[in-house]
């Protein structure tokens, strides 16, 4: 989320503003240019970076249904609640926002309700970052903040990402998700890491992807 922090300038009282026959230097005024002109980069998606895997599925709604880009398609569990939708990274990520697509007009109590989010470097070492409610009648892509309600926090720093349906709306049981996306800092040493090549040697590769 971008915040009026980047690139705007306070208002001055009118006691302390400049009068019309004083004039700027130079200086001033290019600095003042360029901090006007200055924006956020906007985040990247990432979500075909990762291993996709579900706790369950009916066969005709498979988890590539999330992938697919298609509102009309979706991903069904088939199993008991909770239901979970894992994402696995080859590499440590730094991940800003995870992104739904749900439909209660047409999923009705299969929409999800409650949601956690759990994140760590491996099954083992998961916890809780976030918990989200999912207002009723909502439909289209809803956007959660993964850095933990601050907007000051680094993006988190991960393997891997675990979003648990804990409840649906009227107290459904199985549930529908009809699209997903996850996002990291679109910035220039994001994309630095990434092109990187592998690590050559066995004590750098045992700590550069999941083991």
């Amino acid at each position: 989320m971008i915040t009026n922090r980047f690139g705007q300038a306070a208002l001055l009282p009118s006691s302390l503003a400049p009068s019309p026959s004083s004039s700027p230097s130079a200086s001033a005024t290019a600095s003042a240019s360029r901090k006007r002109s200055h924006t956020a980069p906007a985040d990247r998606e990432v979500s075909a970076l990762a291993r996709l895997s579900v706790s369950s599925y009916k066969e005709e709604h498979p988890p590539e249904r999330l992938l697919d880009g298609d509102p009309e398609t979706y991903w069904q569990s088939d199993g008991p609640q909770p239901h979970f939708i894992t994402l696995e990274f080859p590499q440590r990520m730094s991940l800003t926002k995870l992104a739904l697509r749900v439909d209660h007009l047409k999923d009705e109590s299969y929409t999800p309700r409650e949601i956690g989010v759990r994140a760590g470097n491996c099954f083992y070492d998961l916890q809780e970052v976030q918990r989200f409610n999912v207002g009723e009648s909502t439909s289209g892509w809803v956007e959660f903040n993964l850095c933990e309600d601050d907007e000051d926090a680094c993006p988190l720093r991960v393997f891997l990402v675990q979003i648990c349906i804990l409840e649906n709306h009227q107290h459904g049981k199985d549930t529908h998700v009809r699209g997903l996306r996850i996002y990291a800092p679109n910035t220039a040493s994001s994309s630095m890491i990434s092109n990187l090549p592998p690590f050559s040697t066995l004590e750098y590769q045992m700590y550069s992807t999941i083991r």
